[in-house]
């Protein structure tokens, strides 16, 4: 579907009218936001009886969707262990609140989402940790834990830097829109927004 809907918005940005590609980019967003079940899965390691393939595509998933799979696992593992009992899990913290101004940022295009996503990214890419449930995952008892995290959010900002640069170089602007830019965008459908590992979902906890 991604590939339909990816090929579908190029073929639009060079023949269409405007309003024809933000549909399909809308529908693309949309298709884009369940790349997160899959990742999920592959966590799990539950997707193919392979080991390698599901490793393979465990990574593939996560850089397509900045992110961090070493933070989701981790914090994963103990909310299958202490499902919904604070403060032993702090991934999924109910009850939950979406509020009509919450569903909105997220819906169509999500740049608070964008931004939620990379400033962490960032932060924990220059070895900063913070949060009462980050500090208590990756605890400095634990060094080698701590820079599996940070190796990757530092590999996600170069790739996705150098995917955005060098299109822009060659003038491949729809490839970081298609790609960089697709999990911010068509995500009317809310996808897992009770989960805090991520740090764009619209959901509150009260």
């Amino acid at each position: 579907m991604l590939a339909a809907t990816g090929a579908g918005a190029w073929y639009a940005a060079e023949h269409l009218a405007l309003p024809w590609l933000l549909l399909i980019l809308f529908f693309h967003g949309t298709f884009y936001a369940f790349l997160l079940n899959g990742f999920h899965e592959l966590c799990h390691s539950t997707v193919f009886k392979s080991k390698f393939l599901n490793y393979f595509f465990l990574r593939v998933f996560s850089f397509l969707g900045a992110y961090n799979h070493i933070h989701f696992w981790t914090s994963h593992t103990e909310h299958h262990k202490y499902t919904l009992h604070p403060p032993d899990d702090l991934e999924v913290v109910l009850p939950a609140q979406l509020r009509l101004v919450d569903f909105l940022k997220s819906a169509i295009v999500n740049p608070w989402g964008l931004y939620a996503r990379y400033k962490t990214t960032w932060r924990r890419a220059r070895g900063k940790l913070e949060g009462e449930w980050e500090l208590a995952i990756f605890p400095e008892s634990d060094p080698d834990k701590r820079r599996r995290l940070i190796r990757w959010d530092r590999f996600l900002l170069v790739g996705h830097a150098l995917i955005v640069v060098v299109s822009l170089y060659f003038g491949l602007w729809m490839v970081p829109v298609l790609i960089t830019l697709a999990p911010f965008y068509g995500g009317w459908l809310l996808c897992r927004t009770t989960c805090r590992t991520f740090g764009s979902a619209p959901a509150q906890s009260s």
